[in-house]
């Protein structure tokens, strides 16, 4: 890693910082007061929640009782329920009336499909809360947020990620105040209203929102946005996990990481003159693994290897290290896309070959070529759940 510092030094009057300090202390208390108002009349308008349909349906009152009484308590429920029984409101409801009495900050509902999304957010709005009174929020995948497909993700090239937190400020407040619920299509239009990023602006306002609406890997992922808030902020949250069968093979997906040769080629191609060399090293040591696995007598187009392999996996630490030490350097570029693609899946990979152990599972898989004698690659790293 790059050892150097570049120092900025800045030299103002005493006046001068004391007026800054006071400006920022004010935005502050004016944030605080703000939430804490905002929190004390959405208490109050959960405690006064009423359930939303005249009568419970068969077997209703008794699912949403176990969630409250599980919520209450502090105890995990795994509830399996009929269709059509009305599960979205019957354990959001109880969710929403627990959380003034055990000082909930959030409730996270999570889904595997968008169609549970979707489900959620109806739920929510059929509760009919007073106006502004909860903070809604839906979250959504990059690639499906993102209004520049063909741009990269910086500033340098994409107009709204350029000046992204000059206009921030602006936007969170004009989300918060709205008192919309902030689904996909209402979060789009602000964010292009202010010129920021959908994507981003969506997660800035997690911190904002009361109930958030989003995919299992919010929560359960190993870099998930929404646990590393919560440990963070030292939140107290509820967690509604839908259709929580699904979270199983979810999981392994999660827990699992794989690399391409082919990827490498990509990064190759778009990544500088100083990248030439540890890009190039991984190249070799993957395509002495290739080779000498394709040829032995007993090659398998899959196989199960008992190990990482130690040169190959050394290879690519050195690798996604001089690229981590050329983003570093003052001067550095943003990464081409097909070079910060491969460099997220190499650290992935990395990261997770850390925590191999008796409950993982590592393969390769070999695809030939059309070059005589070669064979493109592909490893796995798998975690057994």
């Amino acid at each position: 890693m790059a050892q150097s510092e570049t120092v900025f030094a800045e030299t103002h009057s005493a006046v001068d910082l004391q007026v800054f300090f006071a400006e920022q202390c004010g935005r502050y208390v004016a944030w605080a007061q703000q939430e804490q108002a905002h929190r004390e009349a959405r208490d109050a308008a959960l405690l006064a929640l009423a359930f939303p349909h005249a009568d419970f349906r068969r077997g209703q009152r008794a699912l949403a009782e176990g969630v409250y009484k599980a919520a209450v308590s502090g105890r995990v429920l795994l509830a399996q329920a009929p269709t059509g029984i009305g599960k979205t409101v019957g354990t959001i409801f109880p969710m929403l009336k627990a959380m003034p009495g055990q000082k909930l900050d959030k409730l996270f509902f999570l889904t595997a499909k968008s169609s549970g999304r979707q489900l959620a957010l109806e739920g929510v709005e059929k509760l009919k809360t007073p106006p502004g009174s909860l903070r809604v929020l839906e979250l959504v995948a990059r690639d499906k947020a993102c209004e520049h497909p063909d741009k990269a993700c910086h500033g340098e090239s994409c107009p709204l990620a350029q000046g992204f937190y000059d206009r921030l400020p602006q936007a969170r407040t004009a989300a918060v105040q709205s008192g919309l619920a902030l689904e996909r299509a209402a979060v789009r239009a602000l964010a292009l209203a202010f010129e920021v990023c959908p994507y981003y602006l969506s997660q800035e306002l997690v911190r904002w929102a009361d109930v958030v609406v989003g995919d299992y890997n919010y929560f359960f992922d190993s870099s998930a946005l929404l646990h590393g808030l919560t440990q963070q902020n030292g939140w107290r949250v509820g967690l509604l996990a839908d259709e929580a069968h699904n979270l199983l093979e979810r999981g392994r997906k999660m827990y699992s990481a794989e690399l391409e040769q082919d990827s490498l080629r990509g990064a190759k191609l778009v990544a500088p003159p100083s990248l030439k060399s540890p890009l190039d090293r991984l190249q070799r040591a993957w395509t002495k693994l290739s080779k000498s696995m394709a040829g032995e007598e007993t090659a398998e187009p899959y196989q199960v290897l008992k190990e990482l392999p130690e040169a190959w996996m050394q290879a690519l630490q050195q690798a996604t290290a001089a690229i981590s030490e050329q983003q570093q350097a003052g001067s550095a570029k943003p990464l081409e896309p097909a070079l910060q693609s491969f460099f997220f899946e190499a650290l992935a990979f990395a990261r997770l070959a850390e925590q191999l152990d008796a409950n993982s599972l590592c393969d390769l898989t070999l695809r030939n070529s059309n070059a005589p004698g070669f064979a493109k690659s592909q490893a796995k790293l798998h975690t057994t759940l």
